[in-house]
Formats: C-alpha cells, structure tokens, sequence
C-alpha cells in the first residue's frame, strides 16, 4: 500500500500530480496550520505572454489557522484568474471554467475540487482522502507516520521536502518504507525561452496530447536520497 501525504495547493505542478499517480491512497493534509506569508496553497506559476507570472487567492489569514478553515477574501479574485488562465491555456481552460463559476468560501475546498477534476482527466484513480476528517493526531513526523499506520500503509512515498522534518528511523521500526519522488521531468515546448517545469500542471496539459503525457517518477530510498542531498 502505497501512500502519499500533501497539502492542498492551488493549481500545482506536475511533480504533484505525479506523486498521486504513483500512490494508492493520497490524503490531502488540510488540518495543518497553513504556512506563513506566500505559500502554494494559495498562489501558482503560470506562463503567459512568455515570461512566468503569479497568481494569488486572497484569503483571511489568522496564525496557526487550519488551512481547511482558511476562508478566501471574497470573490473579486476569480475574473483576474479565470481570464488570465484563459488566455494563457485557452484549451485547458475548459477543463476547470465551471469550477470558478461557483462562488468558494474556503481555499482547501477549492484547491481540492480543482486537483480532483484535473487528476480525473489524467486518468489518475487513487483513492483521495482529507486528513481532517480521520482526525489523526500528532504533529510533522509523527503526524505523517500516524495517518500511514491508520491507513495501513507499507510504503511512504514523500517529495522533497520530507528530508527537512520525518523521522525516518520510526517509520522503518513501524514497519514503513519511505522513499522519495525523482520526478522524470521530460521538457515540452513551452510559451517560454526557458523551459520551467515547476509551473501550473496546466502547462503540460495544454502543451502536450494528453496520451503521451506520462508523469514518470522513480523512488529512491530514504537512505540513498538523503547521502545525495546533503
């Protein structure tokens, strides 16, 4: 049983959805506290005009909020996102257009309603679940290892960003393998001088036929990945 562990981030890039394709059981974590000063869960890469620009959400922030109680700012928002997506991705934008026609209160519920519609194109069947509704306790590593033992789970897959806080050694006692993502990051023609694959997983799709979209990824074991990275 494979298990992947992300917050709900807005629009995210390919690696994301990458890590959910390779996962049984993906559990968005939306009863942590939401990340001080800009973050992805509020805010995404796109290209446009051939330079990379920002989008953000605006939401009403409070310290040490839940991000699934994180409200968004009213709704002025959308008619710059949605007609810069258009313009930008005028064929994947089809894709989500009915989703920002509804007015959303909170960011997580609309970060996830927007990942689920672009992982149902992609083919991508995980089962997907909310940490907050499994009330797990625990906090950082002890927090992930506590949802992977509920859901029964033999394999933690983690991006990289794992390497900075899990205990590594407690999962392997709990009978846990972790291993890390090496996203296979193929280059595509792209509205830019540059090729950028950290930006909105939009990109890819509105660059590339969606059959040869393939979102490849290898797992390196903890032991290794942490000797490279250091």
């Amino acid at each position: 049983m494979n298990i992947v562990i992300m917050q709900p981030c807005y629009l995210p890039w390919q690696g994301y959805f990458a890590l959910m394709k390779h996962s049984d059981i993906f559990v968005f974590l939306d009863d942590v506290a939401l990340p001080q000063g800009r973050s992805l869960q509020t805010r995404v890469a796109i290209i446009k005009d051939k330079r990379k620009m920002w989008l953000s959400v605006p939401v009403k922030r409070k310290t040490g909020q839940l991000i699934c109680d994180v409200e968004i700012a009213g709704d002025h928002w959308r008619r710059k996102h949605t007609s810069t997506i258009k313009y930008a991705y005028a064929d994947t934008y089809k894709l989500i257009h009915g989703i920002y026609e509804q007015s959303w209160r909170f960011i997580a519920d609309l970060n996830m309603t927007l990942i689920e519609r672009i992982a149902d194109s992609l083919n991508i069947n995980s089962s997907l679940m909310r940490s907050s509704k499994l009330n797990i306790p625990g906090r950082g590593s002890d927090k992930i290892l506590n949802l992977c033992r509920h859901l029964g789970a033999k394999c933690y897959i983690s991006g990289h960003g794992g390497a900075r806080y899990l205990k590594h050694e407690e999962f392997e006692r709990n009978g846990i393998r972790v291993n890390y993502a090496d996203y296979e990051l193929v280059p595509y023609r792209q509205a830019t001088d540059s090729f950028d694959p950290f930006v909105t997983v939009l990109d890819l799709i509105e660059n590339v036929d969606r059959n040869e979209i393939r979102l490849g990824m290898k797992l390196i074991p903890w032991e290794n990945f942490l000797s490279i990275s250091q």
